[in-house]
């Protein structure tokens, strides 16, 4: 017979059952990292070890007034502060990023419920953690896309808020981590058309944020302009339409090292520009529909994701990497609505595959490559097709 000590604590449990399997279920994803810790990367042991060594000879903190390794200042800074750290460089760079993977797993939670509340917080929090393309950027590549990932989705957040200020701080944050975080800029733009209750000049925030980050860089030395320099460099130093990414170029160009210069070059041009047109015209859309409406709910979400992955979708020099930030806001989605599990599934595992293509050298061959790439066209146009067709609903403020 059970005792009323059990029965008590049974209670207990139960009562507090969503608590205790968050933090469960926390402690077995950290394991799953920890499992991946002693992988060594490609470009870790080309790069980022490489750098953490010149920058530990070189003085540490003192390494900043020089460009070291093709990474923001920001990022070197972080790296310089590593190396007074006497652990093994590969488990600091991988506890970094895995630190941000449960900032990036909190904030996203935070945006899915505010956006629909009737949403528990453990289940996008849980689902983000596990995601393998998470799990792999940080434990095993030893990357840092959940650090600008997560200050991307604080951005948005606050921007649903409309809490401008710091929205646009945290933006800049984020591209002061990484370059492609410029990617949501446009999406901040059409907010800006639509809601028409914040100034341009808050667009000037995220660059006084981006100058702040890259404050102990000029204090060492650095050109106020080089933290421009450096992605200016970043956009010529890889020449290839792809690179592992399942996107529009992967569809119809091939052996991409193959092209001249020239028809590079002009291939890329014509890249750019056909991104800024689909991007004008889903904008156009949006427009004239929410010209007299309030961006709100999940139409806010649904067009940040769209205008993000158009220009990873047609934008040249893609890496598999980069869809880092739609592979998570369409998991959120998907969460809200099931019909966006499909797509988010195809994405999460397009992206996976690229990853381990680099990560073990894996060759899945070229029909596979083809397959992959007309899935993820197929699914960019079926969300295409649910997000500029959406009803908007007039707020009721208005």
């Amino acid at each position: 017979m059970i005792s009323d000590f059990e029965k008590k604590t049974i209670k207990s449990i139960l009562k507090k059952r969503h608590i205790i399997f968050v933090c469960i279920m926390t402690a077995l994803i950290f394991v799953m990292r920890i499992i991946l810790f002693n992988f060594k990367s490609a470009d870790y042991t080309m790069y980022l070890l490489p750098w953490y060594e010149k920058i530990s000879n070189l003085g540490k903190i003192t390494a900043l007034k020089r460009q070291i390794g093709d990474y923001s200042i920001l990022y070197q800074f972080i790296i310089s502060v590593l190396t007074y750290i006497n652990i093994n460089p590969l488990y600091l760079y991988k506890f970094v990023s895995v630190f941000f993977d449960f900032v990036l797993a909190f904030f996203s939670a935070k945006l899915i419920t505010s956006i629909n509340n009737e949403i528990t917080f453990s289940k996008p929090y849980i689902l983000v953690m596990i995601l393998p393309t998470v799990i792999f950027n940080s434990s095993m590549w030893a990357q840092s896309y959940s650090i600008y990932v997560s200050f991307l989705i604080i951005s948005l957040w606050l921007l649903y808020k409309r809490e401008y200020v710091f929205s646009f701080i945290f933006i800049g944050v984020a591209i002061a981590c990484k370059f492609q975080a410029i990617l949501l800029l446009p999406f901040y733009i059409l907010v800006y058309l639509i809601r028409k209750d914040f100034s341009i000049s808050y667009f000037l925030l995220s660059l006084i944020s981006i100058y702040f980050c890259n404050l102990p860089g000029f204090i060492a030395g650095r050109s106020l302009l080089a933290p421009f320099e450096i992605y200016k460099n970043q956009t010529v130093e890889f020449k290839g339409l792809f690179f592992n990414l399942y996107n529009f170029s992967t569809l119809f160009f091939d052996a991409t090292r193959s092209l001249s210069l020239n028809n590079y070059v002009m291939l890329r041009n014509w890249l750019i520009l056909l991104t800024i047109i689909i991007l004008l015209i889903g904008y156009y859309v949006f427009f004239d529909k929410l010209t007299d409406f309030t961006l709100t709910s999940v139409a806010f979400l649904e067009i940040a994701t769209w205008s993000y992955w158009t220009c990873i979708m047609f934008l040249p020099e893609m890496h598999e990497r980069y869809a880092y930030f739609v592979d998570i806001v369409l998991l959120l989605l998907s969460i809200n609505n099931q019909k966006i599990l499909p797509i988010a599934i195809v994405s999460v595992l397009g992206s996976f595959v690229g990853y381990l293509k680099f990560l073990l050298n894996i060759n899945y061959g070229s029909s596979f490559k083809y397959l992959m790439a007309i899935a993820e066209f197929i699914v960019y146009i079926y969300f295409s097709q649910i997000v500029l067709s959406r009803k908007i609903e007039r707020a009721k403020n208005e």
